[in-house]
């Protein structure tokens, strides 16, 4: 359900995000063609893998985030990753010892082109290839586990509109897989450790986005703070359906360098 709930927020984000760039032009060029920014922050997550149990489970988590952003003309290229730890309970077992852990990475490359030299609106491409180990932890006496991994690389459109205010840099990214390929076995990887197999992906049962927000200071200096909103889905209806939903916020320093030619 917050799956469902959320999309159309990002959806009217990304409809004010190209109001706000159809009103307003992209100022001078800044000095610096390329910046490094690491942070970290918490998540609150919603998770359902039914390979593991038929119950959703929703819990809290860390993360640690750094992205390198290189502009050259009218283009734009974006490295992105993400590691996190992320614990999860269901309200179905409270007061039980039933709980989820899971470890989780990404890794995302995006290539954008600006609609024009003034723009402040720029569309391409983005690869995403993210996967994670997922532990279940049973109730009963011989207190029982169970571990589960999975992954994903995925390609589709990808959007960015920034814009300078009060000094500094602020930004939307949207992006939305498309065609793929997913690795989700449904057995205990320490009992079943067979060479991993590859299903291709589609709309037709994989949906999700990655959309984050953010805010860097001092745009002109070489060093800065960042803050930053992400929020991701991915749904796989698969045989044994697999949903997460995960927002956070983080914290962190941005570095700038590779001075623009005058």
């Amino acid at each position: 359900m917050l799956f469902r709930k959320t999309s159309p927020m990002v959806a009217c984000l990304c409809v004010l995000a190209l109001h706000a760039s159809a009103a307003q032009t992209r100022p001078p060029a800044p000095p610096f063609t390329q910046s490094l920014a690491i942070t970290g922050g918490f998540t609150i997550n919603d998770h359902l893998d039914a390979s593991s149990s038929p119950i959703p489970f929703s819990g809290t988590g860390l993360d640690s985030r750094f992205r390198y952003q290189r502009s050259f003309g009218r283009w734009n290229a974006i490295v992105e990753g993400e590691g996190a730890r992320r614990t999860y309970s269901s309200r179905a077992d409270a007061g039980t010892s039933v709980h989820e852990r899971a470890y989780d990475g990404s890794f995302t490359t995006s290539l954008l082109r600006g609609f024009s030299s003034s723009s402040a609106f720029s569309a391409g491409l983005a690869l995403d290839v993210r996967g994670g180990v997922l532990t279940h932890h049973y109730a009963d006496p011989g207190a029982t586990t169970t571990s589960y991994v999975n992954g994903y690389a995925t390609l589709g459109p990808a959007v960015r509109w920034q814009h300078s205010a009060l000094g500094g840099n602020t930004f939307l990214g949207l992006s939305v897989p498309l065609v793929g390929i997913a690795h989700h076995p449904y057995t205990d990887v320490r009992i079943d450790q067979a060479s991993p197999s590859f299903n291709a992906v589609t709309l037709a049962n994989l949906r999700g986005y990655n959309f984050t927000a953010g805010f860097e200071t001092s745009a002109r200096r070489r060093l800065g703070l960042i803050g930053e909103f992400h929020a991701n889905a991915l749904d796989y209806a698969d045989i044994q359906r697999a949903r997460t939903v995960t927002t956070g916020f983080n914290l962190g320093v941005v570095l700038r360098f590779g001075r623009t030619p005058r």
